[in-house]
């Protein structure tokens, strides 16, 4: 009695429910039985399993080979949202089952949730997604082998239901076939595997063990003989017909030519046949035509498996294609002779017959083989070398000392016409032992006077105590270079300035044999610094008594701008308005003319209007905020009456709630901001304005940035534009920093930057004297 007979005999069934059923399971056993794949039998477990329970959907996932995870195998009639978390399920144990297959692969046995509301209990997240794709009841049953689970299937229907017992047995026993037949492939495919790796372990035996016999071949070819043409030949005959079909050797010669020197061929009527072409077919390293030359250029190895050569060569020279078309070759290898890092010249190994290919095997072995070959060519061509250069060794030798005396008669020449610089060498303790004419002409000793002195001579007593001469030789000694400038004396007791350079001589072994010193005579660059040095120091003096004075100029015109305020606010506005007060009393007249009263009318309104004139003017000259509120409310009162003015829009930020800076550096401030926005007003043609104050760096930051018409892009302000060269004065004045960035149609940015408390001030209130 298999797992199917409830099913089948459950009396609620009709007989033709009943027939049908029993042929759905016969087929699904047969079916699964016979499957060669995993990917059919997952197939027909999810599409016969639904069919024969009549099911909306069905979904099989399998557990990938680290068993970590389930991955989505098949499905059938899913709807797309609840099939996506199906395509991969973690199975960390460290995570909690979010679905139920995980949960039923995790405790080995089958969850049955009668409807949606039973999967919303346990799983509300998965349930979610049900809810939209119509489906209740769902039936998840693992796939386990041997207390193994293998993986999931899950079947899910549209409508709730309880399932029956035959219904149950059903899942269950198509869920143990189908680990049955998983455990069948997997045995299968195993087994199989195990017999092709027999196979191949086999034929690697026997081809290694024929690959040695080669290289044994090879190696003793190598050993018999050091004739560089008659090694080359054997080479070429040993590789054929183990290799190829056709071999051939080339060497790469002095001028540029590729020489061919060796070939063997499986057919020797037909090997004649392509000497003879071959002949024909001139071959140089920058041959364009040539996979020979590429090879022999760049050292890199070529395999070509399948070798179309009637495209290769189809705009070769016409000796070219003749030998390539005698040949007809299928496959090649074109392996670089290698040894010292130098290209010897290269193998062809060619394939013609049809039954022949060149692997990467091939290619690894005749790699190999090119190694020794080139190794073993290589000396005995070095042996030739070594005979021909032993024979010319001593004519060379003599030609060579024959140049060496004339180069050291011309070396002496060249140094004794040399007017301007003192060369002459020293011995290992400072002892002169060479002099040219223009050392006798810079120092004013001869050569018989000075030659075997000591070269601190020519150092000053104090130097000389000191032992600068001796540590001039240990520098250089230590570390091969030394150069110095100093005072120097000549044969007349007369100093010069001096530039020396100290240079060790060695032998070929590294042993010290003196010391080569050139001195130049820097006198008169020496004063022309001096001067220059003297002269910067006269500008910073000049230059910073000119900031004194600008600085002092800057006090007395602001102090002279509040003295004018007050006056012109003080009295001017006193004076106006004791006119508009006379202009009162005449209003109240009697008997006052015709047209008297709308006169005295306008002339108040006048005289109004003159106030508020007064009154900006004094502002302007000197704001009283300034003085009685201080810095910030002084900027946050001019930016409110430019926005009255101007009418643009604009942007107020402050991150400071109170700031305390010298009277000079708040003024020039203040100066500097209002220049800004004036220069906006007058020449920006902006729409947008923003200012923001902050603080950085124990620095006053102050940012004005427009997005007017900005700035010419060669930076030409016309004279009297904007008033930069005021602000920047005003800035530099108070040791601040003003950047001033812009470009045409993008805006102009004024950035000042202000030390909150320098040296040159003292914080306190805003007075003026």
């Amino acid at each position: 009695m298999s797992l199917f007979d409830p099913l089948l005999q459950t009396p609620e069934r009709t007989a033709a429910e009943v027939a049908d059923r029993a042929a759905r399971y016969l087929a699904l056993s047969a079916q699964l039985a016979e499957a060669e794949t995993v990917a059919q039998v997952v197939e027909l477990a999810v599409t016969e399993g639904a069919a024969a329970l009549g099911t909306a959907s069905g979904t099989l996932c399998l557990l990938t080979d680290d068993g970590h995870a389930l991955t989505l195998a098949a499905s059938v009639r899913m709807p797309p949202v609840v099939l996506d978390p199906f395509r991969y399920l973690s199975l960390d144990p460290d995570q909690p089952a979010r679905t139920a297959a995980v949960a039923a692969v995790r405790l080995r046995r089958p969850l049955w949730f009668r409807s949606n509301d039973e999967v919303h209990r346990d799983y509300p997240e998965l349930a979610a997604m049900r809810g939209p794709a119509h489906l209740e009841a769902a039936a998840v049953i693992p796939i386990v082998l041997r207390e193994r689970p293998l993986g999931v299937i899950v079947f899910a229907f549209a409508e709730a239901r309880d399932f029956s017992e035959p219904e149950r047995s059903f899942m269950l026993a198509l869920a143990h076939q189908c680990a049955q037949a998983l455990e069948r492939i997997r045995l299968y495919e195993a087994e199989r595997d195990l017999r092709r790796h027999e196979q191949q372990a086999r034929a690697e035996v026997e081809a290694s063990q024929q690959r040695l016999a080669f290289l044994v071949d090879v190696s003793n070819a190598l050993t018999e003989t050091m004739d560089y043409d008659v090694l080359l030949q054997r080479m070429a005959a040993l590789l054929v017909p183990y290799l190829a079909d056709y071999a051939s050797l080339y060497t790469l010669e002095d001028d540029g030519r590729i020489v061919n020197v060796a070939t063997a061929h499986v057919a020797p009527e037909q090997q004649a046949v392509l000497q003879a072409l071959h002949a024909q077919v001139q071959l140089r390293l920058d041959s364009p035509h040539s996979l020979i030359a590429e090879v022999m250029r760049t050292g890199q190895p070529l395999l070509d498996s399948e070798f179309d050569w009637q495209t290769q060569y189809a705009d070769a020279p016409r000796e070219v294609y003749a030998y390539i078309a005698a040949l007809r070759p299928t496959a090649h290898i074109i392996m670089p002779l290698i040894a010292r890092e130098h290209a010897l010249g290269v193998i062809v190994l060619t394939a013609i017959a049809g039954s022949r290919r060149l692997t990467a095997a091939d290619l690894s072995l005749t790699e190999n083989v090119a190694q020794r070959m080139a190794l073993t060519a290589d000396n005995a061509r070095l042996l030739q070398q070594a005979q021909r250069l032993n024979a010319q060794l001593e004519q060379r030798m003599q030609e060579r000392t024959d140049e060496l005396l004339q180069s050291e008669a011309r070396f002496h020449v060249l140094v004794d016409s040399v007017q301007d610089y003192a060369i002459y060498l020293l011995d290992e303790t400072g002892v002169i032992q060479s002099w040219n004419t223009g050392a006798e002409r810079i120092k004013g000793y001869r050569a018989a006077e000075i030659i075997g002195r000591n070269f601190s001579t020519f150092y000053t007593p104090a130097d000389a105590a000191k032992g600068v001469p001796a540590r001039g030789l240990a520098t250089a000694r230590r570390s091969g270079h030394f150069e110095a400038e100093g005072w120097r004396v000549r044969k007349d007791g007369t100093r010069f300035w001096a530039n020396v350079v100290i240079t060790p001589v060695r032998d070929q072994a590294g042993n010290l044999l003196g010391f080569a010193k050139v001195t130049r005579d820097l006198t008169e660059r020496k004063a022309l610094e001096d001067d220059l040095r003297t002269s910067r120091e006269q500008l910073l003096q000049e230059i910073a008594a000119r900031q004194h004075v600008q600085q002092q100029l800057e006090q007395a015109r602001e102090a002279e701008r509040a003295r004018i305020a007050r006056e012109v606010h003080d009295e001017l506005g006193g004076a106006l308005t004791g006119l508009k007060m006379g202009l009162r009393r005449l209003r109240r007249l009697d008997n006052l003319p015709s047209g008297a009263s709308a006169l005295l009318d306008e002339l108040a309104l006048e005289i109004d209007g003159t106030v508020q004139v007064v009154r900006r003017i004094a502002h302007e000259l000197r704001p009283a905020v300034l003085d009685d509120f201080g810095l910030l409310a002084a900027l946050e009162w001019q930016f409110g009456e430019f926005t009255k003015r101007s009418g643009l829009a604009v942007e107020w930020h402050c991150a400071l709630d109170d700031l305390s800076l010298p009277n000079e550096a708040a003024i020039a401030c203040f100066r500097i901001f209002q220049e800004a926005l004036t220069n906006i007003a007058r020449h920006a043609q902006a729409t947008h304005v923003s200012v923001d104050i902050h603080q950085a760096d124990g620095r006053l930051v102050l940012r004005i940035a427009d997005d007017g018409q900005g700035l010419p892009a060669d930076g030409h302000v016309a004279p009297g534009h904007l008033g930069l060269m005021g602000m920047r004065e005003r800035a530099a004045l108070i040791a601040g920093e003003l950047d001033i960035s812009s470009a045409p149609g993008r805006g102009t940015t004024v950035l000042l930057s202000v030390p909150l408390a320098p040296a040159w001030g003292h914080t306190g209130p805003l007075t003026v004297d």
